[in-house]
């Protein structure tokens, strides 16, 4: 799901950069350039972490229990124990007396 919504993403942003390059004068083909170079490497580097979020890959399948020693990326934090918005107290306010949403 999330391989899709990168890609749908990095599609829009090509489409707008068509455009621009049919828009713009030729003076701007190097800025034009540089922006398609950066949404490029943006696509594949968005690839690549959804694709190696858990090490092993395998551990995206197999269960808990199963592979202790092995992680994914939302375990790297060991701090944050639970969800921020699952601090909201029943008053509306959160532990720092933030008010919630």
């Amino acid at each position: 799901m999330l391989i899709c919504h990168n890609t749908v993403l990095c599609v829009c942003k090509v489409t707008l950069l068509v455009f621009f390059y049919e828009v713009f004068p030729k003076r701007f083909r190097k800025v034009l350039h540089a922006a398609s170079a950066i949404v490029v490497c943006t696509f594949v580097a968005n690839i690549l972490e959804t694709v190696f979020w858990c090490y092993p890959l395998r551990r995206m399948w197999a269960h808990t229990e199963s592979l202790s020693n092995d992680y994914c990326a939302l375990k790297l934090n060991p701090g944050q124990t639970q969800h921020p918005s699952s601090r909201v107290r029943d008053d509306g306010y959160d532990d720092d007396g933030i008010p919630g949403c």
